[in-house]
């Protein structure tokens, strides 16, 4: 049984992961020390880049399909949770299948990516009012100025 990104189980696995991107190990195995853990370096800019890209990716669609925005983003959160470290990574033998790994990582990627998107949608709409002045399209303006 796997064990989780606690243990640094996982960081391994995410590295091993990365060599099939094509990089190699000694690249992929460069770690930085935080708290005691040694935390792969190529982990921790994979994972912003794919949190930023797909940030904006959302911002970008909720401007042209406001469905998206269903429950304030968390329903895309979810649906990201469920496509890439329930779905991809697994069937491309970055992390163990889902039924391999301790509820307690599921219960915690989940909520990560549900927290992460509605502090994604509550910027966007935030950014949104600032630079234009209005609502989300959505939302007529006599609405919106009660």
């Amino acid at each position: 049984m796997a064990r989780s990104i606690c243990t640094g189980h996982r960081n391994s696995l995410d590295r091993d992961g990365q060599q099939q991107l094509g990089f190699s190990e000694q690249f992929t195995h460069m770690t930085y020390s935080c708290s005691g853990w040694d935390l792969p370096y190529i982990s921790f800019i994979i994972h912003f880049a794919f949190s930023i890209g797909f940030g904006i990716l959302y911002a970008v669609a909720a401007e042209r399909w406001p469905r998206i925005k269903l429950w304030q983003g968390a329903a895309f959160g979810l649906l990201v949770w469920v496509l890439f470290p329930l779905v991809l990574m697994p069937a491309m033998g970055t992390v163990p299948a889902p039924w391999d790994q301790p509820f307690h990582e599921h219960f915690s990627e989940c909520f990560g990516h549900i927290f992460w998107m509605w502090v994604i949608e509550l910027t966007r709409r935030d950014l949104r009012n600032r630079i234009t002045g209005e609502p989300d399209a959505e939302f007529p303006l006599a609405l919106a100025s009660r």
